[in-house]
């Protein structure tokens, strides 16, 4: 198999790609970067993971993000065109339970551990009692700046039922973890129905020092930094602009899950409040979940990315 021949960008990453000048070569880069199957190196790499971040989108066009925990081994990939989630060795059917056949999903791949990541775009092709399986799309190699490094303390073993708190806005509690943060995962999509390669679910992280995200009531701030400037996330929200955000607590287990509409802000005074911002992006929550007990895995802080820029200094929160 050879890497992506047809279309690879739609209008929207194009549009954002050509105007900051980057799109001859982000294009360039793409042929050689982006596959229709996934290559040995990372098959090994999913083989080896304890957790992988999906966004979804279901049958009615709700979209979430979320995270899929097992024992090392649930991925796997039967031939270099899928990627299988076994449901014996994970929580794969409790988080993907409402998807349908041709579903859209995305993937990255993260190791918190070394900050390697991987990134897959997909369709949902089988959903069996045993395993979900997803047909690759598009997958590629995704740079490792802005992630703190992390190690496994607790890994995967099923214990505590998940407990869930629904609610239409952020409270004090949300507030205060969101500020806390130093990564989240954030999941947007794009279809206009012609099945082409560039459509579908896209799920990638954003990252930075604490305090990097601004919150203000039920809006969130959140800067945008140099990358690879192929705007897989914001050429989807350029065209769709909903989004789901998942946060998660490493020393608990819980999540929240925050999904909502955004807004691409371009104001130049704006975006010079938070260093290193070459663009922002304002999320208004619409919906909360939170989920205590949500994985089993535990984490322990480790190395800092030497890339994120520090937090804001001249907004209050």
């Amino acid at each position: 198999m050879t890497n992506l021949t047809s279309q690879i960008f739609h209008p929207g990453e194009t549009q954002i790609q050509t105007a900051v000048g980057r799109r001859e070569r982000v294009e360039e880069m793409g042929r050689v970067l982006m596959r229709d199957h996934l290559i040995e190196q990372h098959r090994e790499f999913y083989a080896g993971l304890e957790y992988v971040f999906l966004s979804t989108v279901d049958a009615t066009g709700k979209l979430k993000a979320v995270m899929v925990s097992g024992v090392a081994g649930f991925l796997t990939t039967p031939d270099d065109k899928t990627l299988r989630l076994d449901a014996k060795l994970s929580d794969a059917l409790v988080q993907l339970g409402d998807l349908a056949l041709g579903s859209m999903i995305g993937v990255v791949g993260i190791d918190l551990s070394n900050r390697r990541r991987n990134r897959m775009h997909g369709r949902v092709e089988g959903i069996h009692a045993s395993h979900v399986d997803i047909r690759v799309t598009q997958s590629y190699g995704n740079c490792p700046k802005y992630i703190n490094v992390r190690e496994l303390t607790t890994h995967f073993e099923k214990t505590d039922l998940p407990v869930v708190e629904n609610s239409r806005a952020l409270n004090d509690a949300d507030r205060e973890a969101i500020r806390a943060a130093d990564i989240f995962f954030i999941a947007s999509f794009f279809d206009r129905g012609q099945g082409d390669a560039f459509e579908g679910a896209d799920m990638s992280h954003r990252g930075g020092n604490p305090g990097f995200i601004h919150v203000e009531g039920d809006k969130l701030i959140i800067p945008d930094y140099f990358g690879n400037n192929l705007f897989n996330t914001f050429g989807n929200l350029s065209m769709n602009p909903v989004t789901a955000l998942l946060f998660l607590d490493f020393e608990t287990g819980a999540t929240r899950h925050l999904t909502g509409t955004t807004a691409i802000i371009d104001e130049p005074a704006r975006i010079a409040l938070f260093p290193k911002a070459l663009r922002l992006l304002e999320v208004t929550v619409q919906e909360v979940i939170v989920t205590h007990n949500a994985t089993p895995l535990r984490w322990a802080m480790g190395e800092v990315s030497p890339h994120s820029p520090g937090p804001f200094s001249k907004l209050e929160h």
